[in-house]
């Protein structure tokens, strides 16, 4: 199986071999019917030479049952640095505009209900 296979993003073009190992490493962490891995299924040292450039949300029912929302659990240095902003502990909704919030929610519910870990080529 090609992993890059289940990537949800831009893999148009060359993906580095980081990003490889991370997706295999995903896949066989996934849970039964694809869902995505559980954090306590993913070992942090095992991912070190990836952990700056990843970024973790939790899922967190939203208030009434009205979804979920998406609270960052841990930022990679590399985000941060890129992006100027430390999202760790903080929800989409506390940091974006309304619609900007919606559509990262958007992407991040695609991951809970496929599976599939999300990737953006950006240039930096």
């Amino acid at each position: 199986m090609d992993v890059l296979s289940i990537i949800d993003g831009d893999t148009h073009g060359p993906v580095g071999p980081g990003i490889g190992r991370f997706v295999a490493y995903w896949a066989d962490r996934r849970q039964p019917g694809g869902r995505p891995p559980l954090f306590r299924s993913i070992n942090s040292y095992e991912l070190a030479a990836q952990a700056s450039s990843l970024v973790v949300f939790d899922a967190e029912e939203g208030d009434g049952g009205a979804g979920y929302r998406f609270r960052c659990r841990e930022m990679g240095a590399r985000h941060r640095d890129f992006t100027g902003m430390d999202l760790t502990g903080k929800t989409l909704e506390e940091v974006f505009e309304h619609d900007d919030a919606r559509f990262f929610s958007n992407i991040y519910w695609g991951v809970l209900t496929t599976g599939r870990p999300h990737y953006w080529r950006r240039p930096s």
